[in-house]
C-alpha cells in the first residue's frame, strides 16, 4: 500500500475518500487536480454497480453475457486510476 510505503499514517477502515485526501494533503497528486481526484470514489462506485448488476449479484441464478462495451469500459475505468496513482508513487 502506497501509505504504509510512504509512512503516512491511515486508519485500517481507511474509505476511498480518505484515502484521496491523504494523497492529496501529502502531495502526491498536485492540488490543482484536487476537483477531479476528489470526484473519483463517485466515479469508481460505477464499477460496484456494473459488478453487481450485469455480472455478480444481480444475475440471479442465470449466467448473463456481459456486452464487450461495458466489461472494457469496467476495466479501463479501473485500470486508468490505479495507473495514474501508482505513476505518481513511482514516477519512471
Amino acid at each position: 500500500m502506497i501509505s504504509a510505503q510512504r509512512g503516512w499514517d491511515v486508519s485500517d477502515g481507511a474509505t476511498a475518500s480518505g484515502l484521496i485526501k491523504t494523497i492529496l494533503d501529502k502531495g502526491l497528486l498536485p492540488k490543482y487536480l484536487e476537483s477531479s481526484v476528489t470526484a473519483l470514489p463517485a466515479l469508481l462506485t460505477g464499477l460496484a454497480t456494473i459488478r453487481n448488476k450485469a455480472a455478480g449479484h444481480g444475475t440471479g441464478t442465470q449466467v448473463r453475457d456481459v456486452p464487450e462495451y461495458l466489461a472494457s469500459y469496467a476495466l479501463h475505468l479501473a485500470a486508468t486510476n490505479i495507473v495514474f496513482v501508482v505513476s505518481a508513487h513511482v514516477p519512471s
